[in-house]
């Protein structure tokens, strides 16, 4: 499992996964055109998703280090993702004071 790994998110609009035992970043993540607020990793560990100061939440491919997709929805900053127990669906909130659930299997 991916119980070793952490991600970031940084203003410099990347993301990256870091070994918690080495504390050693692992893998870059690029294509986002703003700073990113939050991420998380869903259970499987096939995914990573973003949520950005601009409102918008990018969802990489793990094993391929590419991005999915960009979900649009949120008028302000994304404070927070959230992976469903199954890695079906995604979570967010925001600083519009909304909450939105994801179908990520769509």
């Amino acid at each position: 499992g991916n119980a070793t790994l952490l991600a970031t998110g940084s203003d410099d609009k990347t993301a990256r996964l870091w070994d918690v035992r080495s504390s050693h970043s692992v893998r870059l993540l690029r294509g986002c055109a703003t700073p990113l607020a939050c991420t998380a990793i869903s259970p499987l560990g096939n995914l990573l998703a973003a949520g950005t100061d601009n409102g918008k939440i990018y969802v990489w491919d793990l094993t391929t280090s590419r991005p999915l997709a960009v979900l649009q929805g949120h008028e302000k900053a994304v404070h927070s993702v959230a992976f469903s127990s199954d890695g079906a669906a995604l979570s967010s909130g925001g600083a519009d004071c909304s909450v939105r659930v994801w179908d990520l299997q769509e």
